[in-house]
C-alpha cells in the first residue's frame, strides 16, 4: 500500500503538471512567443503585437514551477525506493507514464549509477522538449519506462513518443553529474515533430 503522504506528493505532482500545462499552452498558442521567444522588436522595443507583461508572468510562473516540479519529483522517487526496497508494489503514476514498477522513478534512489543511453544534440526554441526543460547536452538517463538496459532502448523512445501524444513523460536526465527528473509533453507544435528536439545514441 502507498503511504498517505507519498499519495499526496503524488497528487501535488499532478496538479503542478497540470498548471505547467496550461502555462505551455498560453505560451505557445498562434501568435505567442513561445517559452523562450524573444519579447523585443529590431530595434529593442517591447513587441507592440504582444501584452509583455502576462507574458513575462507566465513565464517566470513556469521557471518557479519547473523548480518545485524537480524537487518534488526527488521526494516521490526517494519515496518510491523505500518502497520498492520493501518488495515490488505498484503505485499511481502520472498521466502518459508506464503503470509498471520499472519506470525511472522507482530506481531513483542510486540515480547516480545508472548509465545514459542517449544525449540531446540539439533543442528548438517554443519546443515541448524546451518547455520541458531538457537542454543541450543532456543525458538521458530513462524515458518513460525505456532505460539503458531496456532492448533497443534508443529505438524504444519512438514508441513511447507515439503512445504518449498529449501526455505527459517521465524523463529523467543527467547534467553536469546532477540528476533531473522532467515531465515531457509529446505533442504537435509549430515546429517539426512531437518533442522539438533531437537525441544521439550513447557511444
Amino acid at each position: 500500500m502507498v503511504p498517505e503522504g507519498l499519495q499526496q506528493l503524488i497528487k501535488d505532482r499532478d496538479a503542478m503538471e497540470s498548471e505547467m500545462e496550461a502555462l505551455t499552452a498560453y505560451l505557445t498558442a498562434p501568435g505567442m512567443p513561445g517559452v523562450r521567444g524573444n519579447l523585443l522588436d529590431a530595434e529593442g522595443f517591447p513587441r507592440a503585437d504582444l501584452d509583455i507583461v502576462p507574458i513575462r508572468q507566465a513565464r517566470h510562473k513556469l521557471a518557479c514551477l519547473q523548480t518545485d516540479h524537480a524537487e518534488l519529483m526527488k521526494k516521490i522517487e526517494a519515496g518510491l525506493h523505500d518502497l520498492h526496497a520493501q518488495g515490488a508494489v505498484r503505485v499511481p503514476r502520472g498521466p502518459g507514464s508506464s503503470s509498471s514498477s520499472s519506470g525511472p522513478s522507482s530506481r531513483a534512489n542510486g540515480v547516480g549509477h545508472r548509465p545514459a543511453f542517449a544525449v540531446v544534440d540539439e533543442v528548438s526554441a517554443g519546443s515541448p522538449s524546451e518547455a520541458a526543460g531538457l537542454q543541450i547536452n543532456d543525458r538521458i538517463v530513462a524515458f518513460g519506462d525505456v532505460d539503458a538496459s531496456t532492448p533497443d532502448g534508443f529505438k524504444s523512445i519512438a514508441r513511447v513518443v507515439q503512445e504518449n501524444v498529449g501526455r505527459n513523460v517521465n524523463v529523467v536526465v543527467r547534467r553536469e553529474a546532477r540528476e533531473m527528473a522532467l515531465s515531457l509533453r509529446p505533442q504537435t507544435w509549430s515546429g517539426r515533430g512531437l518533442l522539438g528536439c533531437h537525441l544521439q545514441p550513447m557511444k
